[in-house]
């Protein structure tokens, strides 16, 4: 593919690199984004550079298994992320270092749940999951808990939050017992014509 045209009739060009990867991306008015890539065998990291035409530069690093490790722009480190060695499938730990230094702990479950966020003022987050992996529970770092109820197929249906306090509202009703009404007064229903 060398190009594309979208719904709003704008086209652009697709360039590649000489290992078949896009490394450049510009519509007709010469926007765009001009892409690299490389791995440090060493390290076992992999590494992506996006320029943009307006020159915004954001690098970012991963690790084998695809998650970021780290990312700047322009030159500036936005943010850090150390993991423990954790294998997959097995809880885990990571830590996100901002470009302040500020540092927050996040930790998983082995499918990948975020179980509990420790922010670095030292306040902390949970969250229990149910069937496809929906948040079931959540408490924020005041301690308000918020809970979700699902149908069997994981759509939500309700949603309380500052549950066992007094603002507590009870659930609203089911959007499945909902009924549509016409809008304005009721109208009376017309009759047939007197024969």
């Amino acid at each position: 593919m060398t190009g594309y045209t979208n719904a709003e009739n704008h086209s652009a060009s697709i360039s590649y690199n000489n290992t078949g990867d896009v490394s450049g991306v510009l519509d007709e008015k010469l926007i765009g984004y001009q892409y690299g890539y490389d791995y440090d065998k060493v390290k076992k990291e992999h590494y992506a550079i996006v320029r943009h035409t307006s020159g915004r530069t954001t690098e970012t690093w991963y690790n084998q298994r695809g998650n970021i490790i780290r990312q700047d722009v322009n030159g500036e480190t936005l943010k850090r992320i150390l993991r423990d060695s954790a294998k997959l499938g097995t809880a885990r730990s990571e830590t996100v270092t901002n470009r302040r230094g500020l540092q927050t702990i996040n930790d998983y479950d082995p499918q990948d749940n975020l179980l509990k966020q420790t922010l670095s003022d030292g306040s902390v987050m949970r969250y229990q999951y149910g069937p496809y992996a929906n948040i079931t529970e959540a408490v924020d770092e005041r301690g308000i808990i918020t809970q979700n109820q699902y149908s069997p197929e994981g759509y939500l249906k309700t949603s309380i939050e500052a549950v066992g306090t007094p603002l507590a509202l009870p659930p609203p009703i089911p959007i499945t017992s909902m009924v549509s009404r016409p809008v304005g007064p009721p109208r009376p229903m017309p009759t047939a014509p007197p024969p």
